[in-house]
Formats: C-alpha cells, sequence, structure tokens
C-alpha cells in the first residue's frame, strides 16, 4: 500500500521501505541483514532539482549493473523503482537536495555464502541538500592519499569502509576531499571523479574496475565534446596532478567543483580556470533548463 503521508514540521520525512511508504520511526531492518553484516548490497544517490530527479535513467542504469555484479536478483523492475522514487520525492516535497536508495540481499542467518529463498531489502528516503554555492564559486582543498580499496570500485556497493576513513583522514586536515593514489597513479576521490586540465587538454582515469564511473562524471564528458574541448581518458599521476593548470571533481552533490590546493601545494594560484568556469555553466543549463 501506498501512502501519500506529507512530512511534518520537525522534519518526519516519508521512507519507502519495500514496498510500501512509511514514517521513518516504522523503518526497522534486522542486525542480521546481509547490508548490516557484510555491506552485502548496493546503493545510489541521485540529485533532485526544483522537484526532479536528476539523470535518474543513468543512475538506475547504474544501480541494475551493481545488481548484476554481487548476483542480487530483486523482486521489482527499474521501471517500477522510477515511479516510486517519484512518488517519494512528490510525497516529501522535496525542490534541491537528494533521494539515497539502498538495496540489500536481506535477512538470513549469518553465513558468508549466498542464502536462498530471501527477499531483499529495499530502503529509499529524501534529505533536502542546497547547491554547494560557495565552493562551487571559490574552489576547495583536497589531500592525496594512497589507494588501498578492493579491485571492484566500479560496483557501488555498500563495502565504504576505506572511503570512510579516507574522508575522516581530510576532514582531520581542513580538507573537503581524499584523492587515491594507487601506483603513483590518481585514481578518484572517496566519493568523486577526478579530472586535471593541461596546455587545453581534459584529463581523467578512463572507466574501469578502478574506479566508479560516475554519472555526473559522464555527464561532464559529454559536455566537454559538446564544447570541442580535447579529452585524455588515460592515467595520470600525482606529479600531473600538482603541475595541472586547472583541476576539478564531479559528483552528485558537489557538481562541477574546481580544486585550489592539494596537501599544501597551491594550484594556479588559487584561481578558477576558464575550461572549470565553462563546464559548470554547460552542466547548470542541463538540469535548469531541463
Amino acid at each position: 500500500m501506498e501512502k501519500n503521508i506529507i512530512h511534518e514540521k520537525g522534519g518526519c520525512y516519508i521512507y519507502l521501505f519495500n514496498d510500501v511508504f512509511v514514517q521513518q520511526k516504522t523503518v526497522k531492518v534486522s542486525f542480521l541483514d546481509r547490508g548490516f553484516c557484510f555491506g552485502d548490497g548496493v546503493y545510489e544517490l541521485i540529485k533532485v532539482y526544483d522537484g526532479k530527479l536528476y539523470a535518474k535513467e543513468a543512475h538506475l542504469h547504474r544501480l541494475q549493473f551493481g545488481l548484476d555484479e554481487i548476483r542480487l536478483p530483486i523482486p521489482w523492475t527499474m521501471e517500477e523503482i522510477s515511479e516510486r522514487m517519484d512518488k517519494l520525492v512528490s510525497f516529501n516535497r522535496l525542490k534541491t537536495g537528494f533521494v539515497y536508495l539502498q538495496i540489500t540481499r536481506g535477512v538470513s542467518e549469518r553465513r558468508h555464502a549466498f542464502p536462498t529463498n530471501v527477499q531483499p531489502t529495499l530502503i529509499a528516503y529524501v534529505k533536502p541538500f542546497p547547491r554547494p554555492l560557495r565552493n562551487i564559486k571559490n574552489g576547495v582543498k583536497v589531500i592525496t592519499t594512497e589507494d588501498d580499496r578492493w579491485l571492484r570500485c566500479n560496483i557501488k556497493s555498500l563495502n565504504l569502509l576505506p572511503n570512510v576513513l579516507a574522508k575522516q583522514k581530510a576532514t582531520e586536515k581542513g580538507a573537503t576531499e581524499a584523492i587515491y593514489i594507487r601506483d603513483h597513479y590518481v585514481t578518484e576521490g572517496a566519493s568523486s571523479n577526478i579530472f586535471i586540465v593541461k596546455n587545453n587538454t581534459i584529463h581523467t582515469h578512463p572507466s574501469s574496475p578502478l574506479i566508479l564511473t560516475g554519472v555526473t562524471r559522464n555527464i561532464v564528458l559529454d559536455l566537454a565534446q559538446q564544447l570541442q574541448y580535447q579529452i585524455k581518458e588515460a592515467p595520470f599521476t600525482q606529479e600531473d596532478l600538482l603541475q595541472a593548470d586547472e583541476i576539478f571533481m564531479t559528483g552528485t552533490n558537489i557538481e562541477v567543483m574546481p580544486v585550489i590546493v592539494v596537501n599544501d601545494d597551491v594550484i594556479a594560484d588559487q584561481q578558477i580556470g576558464e575550461i572549470t568556469t565553462a563546464l559548470q555553466r554547460a552542466y547548470e543549463r542541463t538540469w535548469n533548463e531541463g
């Protein structure tokens, strides 16, 4: 049953819990859920602009990819999930923010091998989240850290402890993001994709199991192509990062975010570059006009 219960003053939002729209206090997940025990599940974060889910189809396509990769069949079609995400946004009267969606393998006795005859657990909720306009305009500081994650980073799984530790390290150093370095090469950020500009060419790590192929990343690459910028999808080093003319990150909530300091090294006199600015404007048009 789908109930149209509008959130009350004080932040009582409506959640989607499996097949039912309920208030948060009604959502109860067993400690034997495999998401809790093993991180056995996948998730998506979808941005909402002006009450509409942005790039929803691309996010759901990646969700299906993750489900297939971890061999997790679900009883819902992507069309059904899509419709329920729209209803969730409508029920909560969300204008600007995001929808978080998580699917686990479900509740079973704690054994590593896949259980049989188990119902997956689906939880989705909304959160208001303003655009980070100050950082988009002024840029942010990042740090670098060793990429010690597993070799299937292209799956948006619930196994995020390395990312959590990297983010905490960045926070303790007054930075916004931690940039992963694997074998001297930049892969991505703890929650972002990384781009550099050198001699008017945009560089970013190619899609591979070493990075999560971001939805925003792909949109920005398409925009760069439309603007006729040169693009090189190939690994680049930490030295290349420090010598870049421009650096920016992409992500669902950060959009196109300029980087002006890496560790203690200032990039381009902390000035936001022309290509970064052009991509910011082009990205904003995609949702503002859509």
